[in-house]
């Protein structure tokens, strides 16, 4: 005050206390934060904006350009410094403002082509207390979409490859079927190879994927594969893989083969007795060395995976016709399993139709509780030569067709005439067969008697008849039954 005094200047002496400085002081200081926030914000978001995979455009409420990040850059080929400031109006390709800002068109997503680039251009509006104070553009490379998309179905391809059964899953008392899954359960303690041999329709593939997910290998991939279902040339790209330009067709960057994608874990080869000569001499290999070479590559990749083979032929007799070789056959036969066919256990039928009935109930949204007795005897007698899988489609044309709750005899009786027709059988051919344990040759006796008994419904003429024996010899054989029961 005093120097503006000497200085002939108009000035008021102000006096203030302690505490008003302080105030003042700490005012000062919070607005120097703010602005430092307010700074760090606004780098933050200039970050974000320009490190975004998609273009970006925002306008004020009075359509200015604001912004213009370096992917937008590209797509349209201009600087940002000669648009901002500017009309959205008179930003170059005018098909944008045409396209997203026209009256008639209510659209907020439009494809257009910018500088022969597809584009999906996208307005958001912003709203600020309920008014719209401006916009956002999005544009987005169309081919650079569909990579990411095809790299997301590359990996939930990968994260498909899993076993979804386990031995909870297979249904059944029998003791044939007991041996199998006692087996199959010491097999899956093991990293060693597998081969399976069964019947078609007796769920090997159940079995290959229950032993993976109780093998050391569980948490790794399980990859399957049908060896009859493919030509020779598409077979050998699936499994070996093959790099860019290997053939005519080969997709760009190559592909991996399902022996790299089952690495640390299981791959199941099916019908691998309908492999060619040709490719039986690679998976040797692989199993030898525990590497593959890509078809129309230069380099060895080492590959860690356990082999399961299944077949439902005899592969001994397609190697003394010279169809499988050899050494490859005792390569995969380290381990063998057999799943029974369902006609040796026929007292699994019935667990197989509830089971079946369930699962048939919620895909159809029916109601069947049941079966009758006699419907079940009447499968029973039916030898099922397509095994389980043969068995849940006949049932699910049971659940679908069934007029009441309880599937009675008669539908299952004039289903399975229909079915033996389409096999070219008649019903005569119903309950023709029947199913004994190998033994000696006494007990297979009593066996068959004892089974035809039950059969016959205790008619012991009819018995004595269907035998060739007389009812004296067929009483001695039936008393030697009750005496070995009562043993």
């Amino acid at each position: 005050y005093e120097a503006a005094q000497e200085k002939k200047l108009n000035s008021i002496l102000i006096k203030s206390r302690n505490n008003s400085i302080k105030q003042a002081l700490i005012s000062a200081k919070n607005i120097i934060e703010f602005g430092k926030k307010e700074k760090f914000r606004a780098e933050r978001f200039k970050a974000v904006i320009d490190n975004s995979s998609e273009g970006i455009i925002s306008i004020d409420k009075n359509n200015i350009i604001t912004t213009l990040n370096p992917v937008a850059e590209k797509i349209l080929n201009i600087k940002s410094e000669k648009v901002l400031g500017k009309q959205v109006s008179d930003l170059p390709p005018k098909k944008i403002y045409d396209t997203l800002f026209s009256k008639r068109n209510k659209e907020l997503d439009k494809l257009i082509k910018i500088n022969s680039i597809n584009v999906l251009a996208t307005k958001f509006p912003i709203i600020v207390d309920g008014e719209q104070d401006g916009a956002i553009i999005s544009l987005q490379d169309v081919s650079n979409i569909q990579k990411l998309e095809q790299k997301a179905r590359v990996q939930l391809y990968a994260k498909g490859l899993v076993a979804k059964y386990n031995f909870s899953d297979i249904i059944g008392e029998s003791e044939p079927l007991k041996d199998a899954i006692s087996n199959a359960k010491k097999y899956g303690k093991t990293s060693a190879t597998i081969l399976i041999q069964g019947e078609t329709g007796t769920g090997k593939e159940l079995f290959a994927q229950s032993i993976h997910n109780i093998s050391p290998r569980k948490k790794g991939p399980f990859v399957a594969i049908n060896c009859a279902a493919l030509p020779e040339s598409l077979l050998e790209s699936e499994l070996f893989g093959y790099e860019e330009g290997a053939f005519t067709g080969a997709k760009k960057g190559g592909k991996p083969g399902l022996f790299e994608l089952a690495h640390n874990g299981t791959i199941f080869l099916d019908e691998i007795g309908e492999m060619p000569l040709s490719l039986q001499s690679r998976l040797l290999r692989v199993l030898q060395e525990k590497e593959v070479i890509r078809i129309g590559g230069d380099y060895v990749l080492n590959v860690d995976t356990r082999v399961i083979a299944a077949t439902n032929k005899d592969i001994y007799s397609l190697v003394k016709e010279g169809k499988f070789r050899e050494d490859l056959y005792f390569r995969i036969n380290i381990l063998n399993l057999h799943v029974p066919p369902l006609r040796e256990m026929t007292e699994d039928i019935p667990l197989l139709i509830h089971h079946f009935i369930d699962i048939k109930n919620t895909e159809h949204n029916t109601n069947i509780k049941s079966i009758s007795k006699k419907g079940v005897e009447l499968l029973q007698s039916y030898c099922w030569p397509g095994n389980v899988r043969e068995l849940e489609n006949f049932v699910e044309r049971l659940v679908i067709l069934a007029d009441s709750s309880i599937i009675n005899k008669d539908l299952v009786e004039k289903l399975l005439v229909e079915h033996l027709r389409s096999k070219n059988c008649s019903k005569d051919d119903l309950g023709q067969k029947i199913a004994i344990n190998i033994s000696s040759l006494k007990d297979m006796e009593l066996e068959i008697i004892k089974a035809l008994d039950k059969k016959y419904e205790g008619n012991k003429t009819l018995l004595s008849e269907k035998l060739g024996i007389s009812r004296t010899t067929l009483w001695k054989r039936l008393n030697e039954i009750e005496e070995l029961s009562l043993d």
